[in-house]
């Protein structure tokens, strides 16, 4: 008993409706996170009376990253512009931190325990 297997390989067609649907869902998703993030941090920002810097990094990492990495493995930014806009919101946050606002961005994140969203050189 011999079993085989054909092999056909199949081309994605970048203008096919398909295809074009799925990118758009994509773009879609990407945007709608990055900003529900941004606005999650603003709220955060306005709500708490405490300036505390590291009260509020721990409320940004239980609220916000959550939010900006989620799935990321499904979309997966590969585009410098998509990881620079995730990477905004956290850089805007740290920036609006009152004891951190005149400090490079990698010594904020050193000084709150953070790391870069999707680990590149910032």
């Amino acid at each position: 008993m011999t079993y085989t297997v054909t092999v056909k390989v199949l081309m994605r067609n970048p203008y096919s409706v398909k295809w074009q649907n799925f990118v758009t869902v994509v773009f879609r998703h990407k945007n709608f996170h990055v900003s529900k993030s941004s606005f999650r941090s603003k709220l955060i920002l306005n709500c708490f009376q405490s300036r505390n810097p590291i009260l509020l990094a721990k409320a940004f990492c239980t609220f916000v990253r959550p939010t900006l990495e989620y799935c990321s493995v499904v979309w997966s930014p590969a585009l410098k512009e998509d990881i620079y806009r995730l990477e905004a919101v956290q850089r805007r946050f740290t920036k609006r931190l009152t004891v951190l606002r005149n400090i490079p961005y990698c010594d904020r994140l050193a000084y709150l325990n953070f790391w870069t969203v999707y680990l590149i050189d910032v």
